[in-house]
């Protein structure tokens, strides 16, 4: 609402670093104590699970946050495949054991 919808039709580099950063801002701010803490965001909060490594051990912050959010904020970038990325690639990232599972807690 701040830059303008119109100026998002030709995005600049600078715009889009600036989006980038303010999306990762805003993810650590909203998520970031439960994903240290608890290895949870707030939605698995809210449903009573978390994020685990294979082993069953809590994953890390790292691991999360380097491994699974931020590729996806990256690749949501690209214009022209953000519809399959949101639509395919997301649930697939969720549903696929990488390396984290998630569990009841």
């Amino acid at each position: 609402m701040y830059i303008g919808f119109d100026s998002l039709m030709q995005p600049t580099l600078e715009l889009s670093s600036f989006l980038l950063g303010y999306g990762v801002l805003s993810v650590l701010v909203l998520h970031g104590y439960l994903m240290y803490q608890r290895g949870q965001t707030i939605g698995k909060y809210c449903m009573s699970i978390r994020i685990e490594n294979v082993d069953g051990t809590k994953a890390s912050f790292t691991t999360i946050y380097f491994n699974r959010m931020l590729p996806m904020q990256l690749l949501l970038l690209v214009p022209s495949v953000r519809q399959v990325i949101a639509g395919v690639v997301n649930p697939a990232f969720i549903f696929a054991k990488i390396n984290a599972v998630y569990t009841t807690i």
